[in-house]
């Protein structure tokens, strides 16, 4: 069977559609592989800390003597003074995957003995349950009197205290191997 000219104009105009729409397509994408490459590079070459609330906890702040809760339900409270421990104040859920990408790195920093003189008060915000083990006691948020939790604006939270209750540093989010060096410089470990 052979084609006759009439079928020949019939599929001209439907081709030149079809190579149209693949000129098009093709445009597209390459702008949307360089707005790729253009978000990657902006996101490389942001800032990796996230723009912090004028009132998040920082170097130089002071805290005040606060409550948390046990395991067991009881109220603790979690006082600063001239007696008191230095306190490495993580603040977590179980819930955030940050907190969970954090959780090796603390675990890691904290399975060898602290120095004398220090404690570990880890809140956790929600009543989850742990993912892995913690060789930590972790405390449940006291809901009555949240701070210094209210001025904690991103979770995971590496927060270090000196005796006094003054904030010598705080890392919000992931530790970045940076941190995690300021912090073991921070604890002497």
């Amino acid at each position: 069977m052979t084609s006759s000219p009439a079928n020949e104009t019939r599929r001209d105009p439907m081709t030149l559609v079809l190579v149209v729409a693949c000129l098009v397509l093709s445009g597209l994408v390459v702008v949307l592989a360089w707005q790729n490459w253009s978000m990657k590079r902006q996101l490389a070459s942001a800032s990796h800390a996230p723009e912090l609330p004028p009132d998040a906890l920082k170097a130089g702040d002071h805290l005040e003597a606060f409550d948390v809760v046990d395991p067991a339900g009881t109220p603790v409270r979690i006082e600063f003074g001239d007696a008191a421990p230095k306190t490495l104040l993580l603040v977590f859920s179980s819930t955030c995957p940050a907190c969970k990408s954090n959780m090796p790195t603390w675990n890691d920093l904290l399975t060898q003995p602290l120095p004398a003189g220090w404690r570990v008060v880890a809140i956790q915000t929600d009543d989850g349950a742990h993912a892995t083990p913690l060789p930590f006691t972790v405390y449940g948020r006291n809901r009555e009197h949240p701070a210094p939790l209210d001025r904690v604006p991103f979770i995971p939270a590496t927060v270090v205290v000196a005796p006094t209750g003054e904030v010598l540093s705080s890392h919000f989010g992931v530790l970045s191997a940076d941190d995690r060096a300021a912090l073991e410089h921070d604890l002497g470990v």
